[in-house]
């Protein structure tokens, strides 16, 4: 091979000789091996890294034998734009929750069910994409709504999470406090050079809440996020009241410069001081059930003197009845053996068609709840098969407790009718009309 043009390692064309010995053959193919060629500009010996965006260079390459056998090809390149700079962003997520806590950070909105409301943990998160490269300082203010509070915490598990906040730089929005790429500060290792908190009070009352991130000149947060996480806690007379909807929102935004983020977080009352057990005796084909209300003699109202609306609802499947055994209502107090006074229980309301009984207790001590229920089965209603029957407490209409009783006829569909019948004409109330016993006197 001879160099054509250009000297030493650069040239801009190459001849191929090819000569042979013997007969009786001749060459019809050349195949070369593959080659790679690069652009430099001969005038100024610039590269294509030195050439501006969106310039585009071509070359043509050609190889012949001679004038009658000649191929071309011609390829381009586009030097692509720099890429630019990412506009800031401020994020604010609200922290997902199941059995073990918080999870991650879903998005702007997360259910939060507990028992006991006040005291409960919302986790928060604030995330700073982004952020102008000169700048050192980010300053973020948070307000809360009425309801929730801030306050500093360490060592104390507040729903598996230790401190009240953490701060570093996290790669994906929904990272928890355990996915830090590098943490910068925490309530038990403050750093002021990093990070502060400060609370004020605004004018409506709200908590108002200002972080400042300082240090983040020569930070690289290109793909990585300044990160905040912090725990505010639920603290609302509005739970103190029982009766109130066992869900309550509670939105709060967070502003940096002209960006306003808001996350909401929804708490839902799960625990309405009630538990239900049940003791079924498949021989006579009774459930007996026992309501314990109030078991910690709390004050659930937010008044003195009120009284706690409960319903006990009992819902029978086809192929059974049921009929409830007025004489076996019976309401104690701390569960010992007298009976409640009149001023403690107002009268009870039964409802028979519906399997319903209405009650009002009062607030602020504990009360033990029994009834027996009577069950016939159908008389279509094969030995040995089962029911399932449901019984639940709502506490002012929303289901406090609950119990399932598997029914299983004891015998044919005449043996299970026999043997009751004194029983079931002691007992039944009139169809179609509701009942009101007097429970105390």
């Amino acid at each position: 091979m001879t160099e054509e043009a250009g000297t030493g390692n650069e040239v801009r064309a190459f001849k191929i000789d090819v000569s042979w010995t013997g007969e009786g053959f001749k060459v019809t193919q050349l195949n070369t091996a593959s080659y790679n060629s690069y652009i430099k500009c001969t005038e100024t010996g610039k590269t294509l890294n030195d050439l501006a965006g969106k310039d585009v260079v071509k070359a043509e390459n050609v190889c012949f034998v001679d004038k009658d056998h000649e191929g071309k090809n011609t390829a381009s390149y586009t030097k692509p734009e720099p890429e630019k700079p990412k506009d800031s962003e401020l994020r604010k997520l609200v922290a997902t929750y199941n059995s073990n806590g918080p999870y991650n950070f879903g998005g702007t909105t997360a259910t939060i069910q507990t028992g006991t409301p006040n005291g409960t943990v919302i986790w928060f998160k604030l995330l700073i994409k982004h952020p102008d490269p000169n700048a050192d300082t980010v300053t973020i203010t948070d307000t809360l709504p009425k309801g929730l509070k801030y306050m500093d915490f360490t060592g104390a598990e507040k729903w598996n999470w230790l401190d009240s906040y953490y701060v570093g730089t996290t790669k994906y929005d929904s990272d928890g406090k355990s996915k830090f790429v590098e943490q910068w500060a925490c309530t038990s290792q403050p750093d002021t050079n990093v990070f502060k908190l400060e609370s004020s009070t605004n004018g409506n009352g709200q908590q108002v809440l200002t972080f400042t991130l300082s240090g983040l000149k020569g930070r690289d947060l290109t793909n990585d996020d300044a990160s905040i996480i912090y725990g505010v806690i639920v603290d609302d007379d509005y739970w103190k009241d029982i009766s109130n909807d066992p869900s309550k929102e509670y939105p709060n935004e967070a502003k940096w410069g002209d960006f306003t983020k808001k996350a909401t977080a929804t708490v839902t009352r799960t625990n309405f001081e009630t538990k239900k057990g049940v003791n079924y005796d498949q021989r006579n084909q009774t459930a007996t059930y026992t309501v314990t209300i109030n078991e910690q003699s709390k004050q659930l109202l937010p008044y003195e003197g009120g009284y706690l609306e409960l319903e006990d609802i009992l819902t029978v499947p086809k192929g059974l009845s049921a009929t409830l055994d007025q004489n076996s209502i019976v309401v104690r107090k701390d569960g010992n053996d007298a009976v409640v006074t009149s001023d403690a229980l107002k009268d009870c309301e039964i409802d028979p068609d519906n399997h319903t009984m209405k009650i009002k207790i009062k607030d602020g001590a504990k009360y033990v709840l029994t009834y027996t229920y009577k069950f016939v089965p159908d008389e279509n209603l094969g030995a040995g098969q089962q029911r399932t029957v449901t019984n639940e407490v709502k506490m002012f209409g929303r289901i406090a407790s609950n119990n399932e009783t598997h029914f299983q006829n004891a015998g044919g569909s005449g043996t299970a009718s026999n043997g009751v019948t004194d029983i079931l004409t002691l007992v039944k109330s009139e169809k179609g009309k509701k009942t009101i016993i007097p429970l105390a006197v």
